[in-house]
């Protein structure tokens, strides 16, 4: 064998293991995106909807009450915890 022959076999050898890794790549993608298929739905209505319900909590049941009606924490102002929810 000439020195050509085993360059066409190696740059033949490097292409066949780029396209191996990219399928193992492209499987491992779906077998997440089938584990976790809440993360991948389109959701128009939060993509779109800038609109929210503001409250606040000064205590940790008032908090509690608030997470268990859907609002998720914003952050927190002078003691005062805020959350919000789309509407």
């Amino acid at each position: 064998m000439n020195v050509t022959s085993l360059i066409y076999a190696l740059i033949l050898f490097v292409i066949a293991l780029i396209v191996v890794l990219y399928l193992v790549h492209l499987m491992r993608r779906d077998r997440y995106r089938a584990k976790y298929p809440d993360y991948y739905k389109e959701k128009p209505s939060m993509l779109f909807n800038n609109q929210y319900k503001c409250k606040q909590a000064k205590n940790v049941s008032e908090a509690t009450v608030l997470i268990e009606d859907g609002y998720e924490y914003v952050c927190e102002i002078d003691d005062v915890k805020l959350f919000k929810k789309h509407t």
